[in-house]
């Protein structure tokens, strides 16, 4: 069939400019869920989760509501992007800092010194309380919080003690239990004090202290030769 110049030529724009159009369409969608996120996290530390609509997320973003709805569903689903985008980041941090080579006192420093940072963070602390307010309402969020994150911390602290283990640096049984008592003895004072909101916050000194105290005793606890030392205890207790 013929095709005249002039659909040939429309054929032609129609090629090349449909791609950037897409992606300009990307681009803006992009841009006005980054703002409606962005909006939405700032009002719900300052008002509280329950206390926010997602009209007035959009109030402050800009936009419409029809594009938050699109983007997110509702306000339970805008909460779960934000509770997914900061896990992600958090969980590409711990994963750079378990894959860096070094003795298990400078690597669980460097981890420790990042955790205590996230913990200590007064955002990061509103956001947890607001998991845990919502958690209570919905179990299903609280355990969705959990493989997002926590979870996918200890799984990766876990791989790290094995590493340990294969190369005689430390000597771990029980790497899963290894990395929740390296979590619980950094973390437990520490979140208990965020989430209850005491004000009495850890000085710079204390915070060294507590962190030197945790290292410690994984170090000695799973020191090289511990395996065998275990061994030699049960035959005699056998």
């Amino acid at each position: 069939m013929h095709v005249t110049p002039t659909v040939k030529r429309m054929v032609w724009v129609h090629d090349v400019v449909q791609p950037n159009t897409v992606k300009q369409d990307g681009d803006r969608k992009e841009k006005r869920r980054r703002a409606i996120m962005d909006a939405a996290f700032t009002l719900f530390l300052e008002c509280g989760y329950a206390n926010v609509s997602m009209s007035d997320v959009i109030r402050r973003s800009g936009g419409s509501l029809a594009t938050a709805y699109e983007l997110f569903e509702n306000k339970a689903g805008l909460l779960r992007a934000i509770v997914a985008e900061r896990c992600m980041h958090n969980n590409a941090e711990i994963g750079a800092l378990t894959e860096a080579e070094g003795p298990p006192e400078t690597v669980l420093r460097d981890l420790a010194a990042h955790l205590m940072s996230l913990v200590l963070d007064p955002q990061s602390v509103g956001l947890l309380r607001i998991i845990v307010g919502e958690s209570l309402r919905d179990p299903s969020f609280g355990n969705y919080f959990d493989r997002s994150g926590p979870e996918q911390s200890r799984a990766k602290l876990a791989l790290l003690f094995d590493r340990w283990n294969m190369n005689g640096a430390l000597c771990v049984d029980d790497p899963v239990q290894a990395a929740e008592t390296f979590l619980a003895l950094l973390l437990h004072r520490v979140h208990v004090h965020s989430l209850c909101g005491v004000v009495d916050p850890m000085s710079a000194d204390e915070i060294d202290s507590h962190v030197d105290q945790a290292i410690r005793t994984i170090c000695c606890r799973y020191a090289a030769g511990q395996n065998a030392t275990r061994r030699t205890m049960h035959r005699q207790d056998a």
